[in-house]
């Protein structure tokens, strides 16, 4: 049950239960674009750009929460999604391992890592770049925008849209 409490003539909604599945989705894409900002430049810091790779993993894995949560899709579907995107596998695997320190029942490895080379002059447009070690080596730019990819066509597939209100929101005019 959503409740709300009336404070100075202002209605406060739960914030999370406001937002729902497509307000998480857009903070996943801030994440993204936040992440796309950093990624494969010598400054800011490798920890920061690590942070913005990490935050954003999480929230990709994580709408899947979402959408089982609000009944929006089924979770064998969600499994299915899961098992046929390997980008969302290593998402997974690098979302538990960074919120638990450690991956008992791994997707793809259970110790994968992110690295940042120095190329000068090599096949990237930046000296650094950001790769993920997780089974094979994945660049990690290339990886975050095929979880954002898969979402979005799993989301049309189902006819979801997530710039739309959530249930929740509009319970509340």
């Amino acid at each position: 049950m959503t409740t709300s409490v009336l404070v100075s003539k202002v209605m406060v909604w739960p914030r999370f239960e406001f937002d729902g599945w497509q307000g998480h989705y857009r903070r996943m894409a801030r994440w993204l674009n936040r992440l796309f900002a950093v990624a494969n430049k010598s400054e800011p810091t490798m920890d920061e750009q690590i942070d913005y790779a990490l935050a954003y993993f999480q929230a990709a894995y994580h709408l899947r929460d979402y959408l089982a949560a609000e009944g929006v899709v089924s979770k064998s579907q969600l499994d299915e999604l899961m098992a046929a995107t390997p980008a969302l596998r290593v998402c997974r695997d690098l979302c538990i391992g960074a919120k638990h320190r450690k991956i008992n029942s791994p997707s793809v490895d259970p110790m994968p890592s992110i690295l940042r080379v120095y190329s000068p002059g090599g096949e990237w447009p930046e000296d650094w770049h950001l790769i993920i070690k997780a089974g094979e080596i994945f660049d990690l730019v290339t990886l975050a925008t095929e979880c954002m990819t898969a979402w979005n066509a799993f989301l049309t597939r189902y006819n979801l849209d997530p710039h739309g209100l959530s249930p929740l929101a509009s319970k509340g005019s």
